[in-house]
């Protein structure tokens, strides 16, 4: 463990509020916040957005084993 933390990578996701972070993989991480959930490779390019159905901050998000998102609004 390390003594003080390390910033590996900073993403501008674009919200005004973040809701959470989760790495999807090595290369891919889901970050929600606002209405929407966003999943962005390691060079910060967006690769898809996933509005939540009731237009609502996301109170939490996982991926299960395959890569599938789940989250709770």
């Amino acid at each position: 463990m390390l003594d003080e933390p390390v910033v590996l990578k900073t993403i501008k996701a674009g919200y005004k509020s973040l809701g959470s972070v989760i790495c999807l993989n090595e290369e891919q991480i889901w970050i929600s916040g606002e209405t929407d959930i966003k999943c962005f490779d390691i060079l910060s390019v967006l690769l898809k957005t996933i509005k939540t159905k009731s237009e609502e901050m996301p109170n939490d998000i996982a991926v299960y084993k395959d890569g599938a998102l789940m989250y709770s609004d």
